[in-house]
């Protein structure tokens, strides 16, 4: 029997994919179909429509062509950096143009074409954006009124309307994850990891045991498809809101010692700096950022978030919704390190910056076992984040150097048990075969897409654990994945190490008819055409 159409409103984004993948999972018959500005990524069997829901007339003929009983509304902006404490009324504007009007023309759509049930993505931030009070343990009680920051005004504004909304023709509820964090997340981890680079992690903010509620992403997703099927069943949640969290509320600076540890990285000491000094510094940032014009990261409503404490109760989302975390927070932190590369905008000269356009638009094209997945890319007025995937096993260069220790090492020690080193002191003859197949393949690959890399070396042959090995693990400690095929190899052997080709800095389109004369790559391993400053073609990469 077939199940009903289901609409995702932002189910390309971060969230709002996970939205999806969780419907087709645990409900196959539903039939889903998203709305976004740009298609999905491999959601296999799920429909696309394109439409800015800013825009009437497109909402409107979308909603119509799909004619959905299901609508979810994940499609929202939430501000960034600096923009996340602004006061600016154009910053106001466009957050409430997305986020309260946009919201506005899904639900008249949604009356209009018939839905009988609607699900919209708040965000515990109706309330949490009161920065000046704490909220513990808070319930679904408290006032929506009292946000201070944009954000919160919006979410608050916007879930009253689909509130009021709710009715026998169609039935509205609202939920309100807290901080929500995953894989595809260009805003938690990549910030908190930021840190690092900064030289921040040392410094903390207050006492450092104030209380935060996060949301892994798969969690916040198993939310969206209960209040689905209460709305479509029982109907007891109809006309009502649910904070949705890890129910695992744990001190803001702890969150991030775990975050940088999987990178790595553990505070070589730490400094407490007052709340109050702080918020002076806040203060005097918000100053100079007037006076220069500039960007600051550091704002008083910042400082007041960063030190208030925020979680929720969530008792009613489980007794009304049957919602229960699956992933618990400790196993989620793990599953939810990515690469950051963090480049400084102030630096780039307008070539380099075109050669990191380049350098992302060629990365999201490319969908292939053997090359490192791009996640994700977001820029903010300093920087430009790019979120990658994660290889633990460093790179070939480094795996070389150190073979003769890695079978200390319980992703690699079954290895070196079966292909023992070359008695030369080399890698063994059927793992160099291996790593030279996986790396063709990656390059075959992208000869089919007539792109070239001119940069291919060790050092750029990143290097994840064996598909043997990833076997043995529980799937709470599974690395994240670009897609349901990433970590299945195209070629090679299952118990060896998979190769990830990387850095798509030089890489460029180059016609199979076509010759590039530009120097460029790493000396000691540039072919000897570029080096005699000859023109050359896509074999310059073997």
């Amino acid at each position: 029997m077939p199940g009903p159409r289901v609409l995702v409103t932002g189910g390309s984004g971060f969230l709002g994919s996970a939205i999806v993948k969780a419907c087709r999972e645990q409900h196959p018959e539903w039939d889903v179909t998203v709305l976004d500005v740009k298609p999905p990524e491999s959601q296999d069997g799920v429909g696309f429509v394109k439409a800015d829901i800013t825009t009437v007339e497109e909402v409107s003929r979308a909603v119509e062509s799909v004619r959905p009983a299901v609508l979810i509304h994940a499609a929202g902006v939430v501000p960034s950096g600096e923009q996340r404490y602004s006061q600016s009324g154009h910053d106001r504007d466009e957050v409430f143009a997305i986020n309260v009007q946009g919201t506005d023309n899904m639900l008249a759509a949604a009356r209009r074409y018939g839905v009988v049930a609607f699900i919209y993505t708040s965000s515990c931030t109706v309330v949490t954006d009161d920065v000046d009070h704490d909220y513990p343990n808070m319930d679904e009680e408290l006032s929506t009124q009292k946000a201070s920051l944009t954000y919160g005004q919006s979410k608050a504004t916007a879930e009253a309307h689909i509130l009021a909304a709710n009715s026998a023709d169609m039935n509205t509820c609202v939920i309100r994850p807290s901080m929500v964090f995953g894989p595809g997340d260009t805003q938690v981890v990549p910030s908190i990891y930021a840190c690092i680079a900064k030289g921040e992690t040392p410094f903390v903010v207050g006492s450092g045991d104030n209380l935060y509620d996060f949301t892994f992403v798969t969690n916040a997703a198993d939310a969206h498809v209960l209040a689905v099927e209460n709305l479509l069943g029982p109907k007891t949640a109809a006309g009502e809101a649910f904070f949705i969290s890890n129910q695992e509320p744990v001190p803001f600076r702890d969150f991030c010692l775990a975050v940088w540890a999987e990178f790595g990285h553990v505070p070589p000491y730490q400094v407490h700096i007052p709340a109050t000094v702080a918020w002076f510094a806040g203060y005097l940032a918000e100053w100079a950022t007037r006076l220069t014009g500039s960007s600051a990261t550091l704002s008083r409503g910042s400082v007041k978030d960063a030190c208030g404490t925020r979680y929720a109760r969530g008792q009613k989302a489980k007794r009304v919704l049957g919602y229960s975390p699956r992933i618990g927070l400790v196993d989620a932190t793990k599953k939810s390190y990515a690469a950051v590369k963090s480049v400084s905008l102030i630096r780039l000269s307008k070539k380099l910056k075109d050669n990191l356009d380049s350098e992302i638009n060629i990365l999201r094209s490319l969908q292939h076992p053997h090359i490192v997945a791009l996640f994700d890319c977001t820029e903010s007025p300093t920087h430009i984040h790019l979120v990658m995937q994660y290889c633990q096993l460093s790179d070939l260069s480094q795996f070389m150097k150190k073979r003769n220790t890695l079978g200390a090492y319980p992703e690699t020690a079954d290895i070196f048990k079966k292909y023992p080193n070359a008695p030369a002191g080399g890698l063994n003859e059927v793992v160099v075969r291996h790593f030279l197949k996986q790396t063709a393949s990656a390059m075959e690959y992208l000869r089919a897409r007539n792109l070239i890399h001119r940069d291919v070396k060790p050092q750029n042959l990143l290097l994840n654990p064996s598909p043997l090995y990833m076997k043995k693990l529980k799937p709470e400690e599974m690395p994240l994945a670009a897609s349901e095929n990433s970590l299945v190899p195209a070629v090679g052997v299952e118990s060896l190490p998979m190769i990830k080709l990387a850095d798509f800095g030089f890489a460029r389109v180059l016609p199979t008819t076509s010759l590039a004369e530009t120097l460029c790559g790493s000396p000691l391993y540039m072919a000897p055409e570029i080096l005699r400053y000859e023109r050359y073609d896509a074999k310059a990469d073997l």
